[in-house]
């Protein structure tokens, strides 16, 4: 089977980045051919992107059709197919119709005035959708007009899933993939350094400043830690003009109290400085995600667990249904705090998660490896892929599909986005 993968160009594209590059991997493995390219809304025909780049962070891609990539800026060498004009949608709808299935990374595009979005979805092979994020319905109800035009739409988090009851196509909940790395070469965990990871792309959400707020009071404790990843925020937090009063005085005050940052970097390179830590911190909390729609698990603490860290997250982050299949529990498979804990708190509880007794640090490492393997492997989320594509009933995580049923607020609010009535149910 020919599989082509698209996603549309965007800032800072985050874990989409690797887990495109990963689930290539999976679905060739399997025996099936695998481009991507990139979208965008301009008038021209297909470009390829600059091959060569000297920004920090890039590294060698693994796809066949791109040179490098990039966690925020996406893949360098890669063909750019445009839909902004009829002679671009022309060439792209020929391009797809060589494919058997296309997969969109990013469901929808912003919604241009002029419905070029729109026209992206008019070509030949199925099309399956994949929401990273809880963003559907409030980012873009839009998504709705081309639920009569898709397969299906894949989950990445329960939350994403949640949030998509309702979109009127088949949904399933189908993990970020991960590759195994040699745990048994692994420093073991008690022979670590008494060291915190965090690397993240620095979105607001992602609250990387509360992480630089803990590091004096870690200093105190002794423990020390490894801080990478960027983003508009980083930027901000940076720029001697643009940043705010809330950043005032904070990378200044992080670095004199011993922050190690390692900016952009490869998840090779994540990994292995991982490995060197006790603990991964990650504080992302969206009201918006998860208080709404329930757990919205970062890629972040599958990666924790691939390096035999304990995961220290925010609790509310990882608030799972009732309806649903769990997961997660704290205290059996990761650590957690309060979204109101303050800094102080924060680094106490580092600490702690530091000093964990052995057997339960791998206790917890343990359990998290086992869902690691048995949901967020690349082998297995290239397999649930595949049961999706093939219209199996039991598909992904839950095992299962379910249809959402759109409320008349919703259609309204996608007519509202784009004068157009909403399809679907």
């Amino acid at each position: 089977m020919r599989i082509l993968q698209t996603v549309f160009q965007l800032v800072d594209y985050g874990g989409i980045v690797n887990y495109t590059e990963l689930l290539t991997q999976g679905l060739q493995a399997h025996g099936h051919d695998v481009d991507v390219v990139l979208l965008h809304n301009s008038p021209h025909l297909m470009r390829t992107r600059a091959a060569q780049t000297t920004v920090v962070g890039a590294y060698k891609s693994s796809l066949a059709n791109a040179t490098f990539a990039h966690a925020a800026y996406g893949w360098y060498g890669i063909p750019v197919y445009h839909y902004g004009s009829p002679a671009a949608r022309k060439e792209w709808r020929k391009f797809a119709a060589q494919y058997d299935v296309v997969i969109h990374q990013i469901p929808v595009p912003a919604c241009d005035p002029d419905g070029n979005w729109l026209r992206v979805y008019d070509i030949k092979p199925p099309q399956l959708l994949v929401s990273h994020d809880a963003h559907f319905p409030r980012r873009y109800p839009h998504m709705l007009h081309i639920a009569d035009k898709v397969i299906g739409i894949a989950a990445v988090n329960p939350a994403s899933y949640a949030s998509l009851a309702g979109f009127s196509v088949k949904r399933a909940l189908i993990g970020s993939p991960h590759k195994l790395r040699k745990w048994s070469l692994q420093l073991p965990w008690h022979q670590r350094p008494l060291r915190f990871g965090s690397a993240h792309v620095w979105k607001k959400w992602k609250h990387m400043d509360t992480v630089l707020r803990t590091l004096r009071h870690c200093e105190r404790l002794d423990v020390d830690n490894w801080i990478a990843g960027d983003g508009i925020e980083g930027r901000y937090m940076r720029s001697p003009t643009k940043c705010p009063e809330r950043y005032a005085g904070l990378w200044r005050s992080a670095t004199r109290h011993g922050m190690n940052y390692a900016g952009m970097v490869a998840p090779r390179e994540i990994a292995e400085q991982y490995e060197q830590c006790r603990v991964m911190v990650d504080l992302s909390y969206s009201p918006q995600f998860s208080a709404e729609f329930g757990n919205h698990v970062n890629r972040s603490v599958l990666e924790a667990y691939n390096a035999g860290c304990v995961p220290l997250v925010v609790r509310e982050n990882m608030t799972e249904r009732k309806s649903k299949p769990h997961f997660f529990e704290e205290g059996r498979t990761h650590l957690a705090v309060s979204k109101d804990a303050t800094p102080k708190q924060i680094a106490l509880a580092i600490r702690a998660a530091c000093d964990m007794r052995l057997p339960d640090a791998r206790a917890m490492v343990a359990e998290g490896r086992t869902l690691l393997k048995r949901f967020w492997s690349v082998e297995a989320t290239a397999t649930f892929y595949l049961e999706f594509i093939y219209g199996h009933r039991r598909v992904g995580m839950y095992r299962q599909t379910e249809r959402g049923h759109p409320s008349r607020a919703l259609r309204a609010a996608a007519m509202a986005a784009t004068g157009r009535e909403a399809s679907g149910e």
